[in-house]
């Protein structure tokens, strides 16, 4: 017998690189961001010589070049080399590898703060972060649930400016503490901002599984930042999109299953600027499991809606993306509940209510 609980979640937003570029001075696209780091004229000025010397060195034993390198292959590379102890020759041993891991992260920190603006919090949003905030948590409506895929803080900035610049209002679905150690406050009415591939705002304690979120401070944990409860260096909590690593913080199990909950108790799912990429194999996962939990529960058919830019139509990837999404929620969504929307962020936002 399937015991049905009340609709609780109004809508889950899950939003891609692309919601991000909809407020970008200039879009920075993550398969390519090791070019801008190397190559930008802003980019350059702002990593360190050593970096971008240590980058270059290991695209080069990579693939023979560096340029044009996927930022995805390489971090993922790095990332199972250095979290299963495994040397990649006897020039690149995980020592080294290590060091080049902090180089990628301080290079992923600075072209997204030189895009998309502070990772800490700024004075004030601007009118295009309002906008997408404005689209998805309606004034006076219940709270949405934001799974963010992206490492930037953007949501968190506009929702915070929003609430006249309360700290308290954003709930990552994880405990965690601020640059001083104290617990992070959450108010009653707090956005849920369920962030599974990590943020560029979260260091953690090997040591004292300890997570440090504090948007008020510059987070930049790869440089040697202690823990404010042992004082062991913290980890940067950047998740790239691939399969399982070990070594991952343990809080993610409960990020996921708490992603999958909010879908089940939805009946409302957009992606923006998401394309639903094969690499990101725990999104698909997690949501066809909490798609058919929802059809165990017998609740009505999820309307599922996906917004692109554009440049999807004009370049005829629209197809693809559609027989995609279409392969991996078809047999839990009727083809009447799922719809896309290839015209634009903006004109999706103008049929809001």
């Amino acid at each position: 017998m399937s015991h049905r609980r009340p609709l609780t979640v109004p809508a889950v937003f899950v939003l891609g690189a692309g919601a991000s570029a909809v407020v970008a001075q200039r879009t920075v696209l993550t398969a390519n961001l090791l070019d801008t780091a190397l190559t930008d004229a802003s980019a350059v000025r702002e990593l360190p010589p050593a970096d971008r010397r240590r980058i270059q060195h290991f695209l080069e034993f990579l693939s023979g070049q560096w340029k044009g390198v996927s930022l995805l292959d390489v971090l993922s590379i790095v990332d199972v080399a250095t979290a299963q102890n495994l040397p990649l020759s006897p020039d690149w041993g995980t020592a080294r590898l290590a060091r080049v891991k902090r180089s990628i992260q301080r290079a992923i920190y600075v072209c997204i703060e030189e895009s998309v603006g502070p990772i800490r919090m700024p004075e004030a949003p601007s009118r295009d972060l309002a906008a997408v905030l404005n689209a998805i948590a309606l004034p006076g409506a219940p709270l949405p649930v934001i799974v963010s895929l992206n490492w930037d803080c953007l949501i968190e900035h506009a929702y915070i400016a929003a609430w006249s610049g309360r700290m308290d209002v954003i709930d990552y679905g994880v405990a965690s503490v601020t640059a001083m150690g104290e617990r992070t406050p959450r108010a009653d009415r707090a956005l849920v901002v369920l962030k599974p591939h990590g943020s560029l705002s979260w260091g953690y304690c090997s040591l004292c599984s300890l997570l440090v979120s504090d948007l008020t401070v510059p987070s930049q944990f790869w440089s040697g930042r202690g823990c404010p409860r042992c004082s062991v260096a913290l980890s940067a909590v950047l998740v790239p999109p691939v399969g399982r690593l070990r070594g991952m913080p343990p809080f993610f199990d409960g990020l996921w299953a708490r992603v999958e909950q909010a879908i089940e108790d939805s009946d409302r799912l957009v992606f923006i600027g998401y394309s639903l990429p094969s690499q990101d194999v725990h999104v698909r996962v997690h949501v066809v499991r909490a798609l058919a939990r929802r059809a165990l529960r017998r609740r009505s058919p999820m309307r599922v809606e996906v917004v692109t830019n554009e440049r999807a139509a004009s370049s005829g990837t629209d197809v693809l993306l559609e027989r995609r999404f279409r392969d991996v929620v078809g047999g839990h969504v009727p083809a009447s509940h799922l719809h896309f929307c290839h015209d634009g962020f903006e004109t999706w936002c103008g049929r809001q209510g």
